[in-house]
């Protein structure tokens, strides 16, 4: 009896995941999946494009940010040396200690939805600021002389509603 409860368990957030990436944004020279009910906006606090989640609870909400470089004004080369993640911890230590947040962790990922790009690279962080989780991730994808930064910020108690949603659009991620 179990089995099958938990079957469709399964089946149900299988569709709604897919039926919830119904919505296929396009800008510039990329293209983003945005989950159904999350609203696409141009020009937020001045970046291009930013992907916002339901506002679930008092936390704030989930977003995905998209913003586009030349490779000549951020050389994808200085992640090859893998220096970056190092200048990473470094900042959001002395942006911890100066505003009193505590870090939990630091991370990267291999990437593994990611395989359209060749030079790739990411880092991460969770924190606590003002009694309330976060996990924060940068992503760096290379595509014809343009460096992408696709970010997501994602209380950490919305984690269990959004996470398989940003997955899936920083997963979508296209640039011709």
């Amino acid at each position: 009896m179990s089995s099958i409860k938990n079957l469709k368990k399964f089946i149900s957030i299988f569709l709604f995941v897919f039926l919830s990436f119904v919505i296929s944004a396009q800008a510039d020279t990329f293209k983003i999946e945005a989950p159904k009910n999350w609203k696409v906006v141009n020009g937020l606090f001045g970046m291009p494009y930013s992907i916002l989640g339901p506002n679930i609870n008092s936390q704030g909400r989930s977003v995905i940010t998209v913003n586009k470089v030349t490779e000549e004004d951020f050389p994808f080369k200085f992640f090859e040396k893998h220096k970056y993640f190092e200048s990473y911890k470094k900042s959001k230590q002395k942006w911890a200690d100066k505003t009193g947040n505590e870090i939990i962790r630091f991370f990267q990922d291999d990437l593994e939805n990611l395989k359209n790009f060749n030079k790739k690279y990411n880092t991460g962080v969770s924190y606590i600021k003002n009694g309330k989780g976060f996990m924060e991730k940068n992503f760096y994808l290379s595509c014809n002389k343009k460096l992408y930064i696709l970010k997501y910020l994602m209380p950490l108690i919305n984690r269990t509603e959004d996470l398989v949603f940003i997955e899936k659009s920083i997963g979508s991620f296209r640039c011709d």
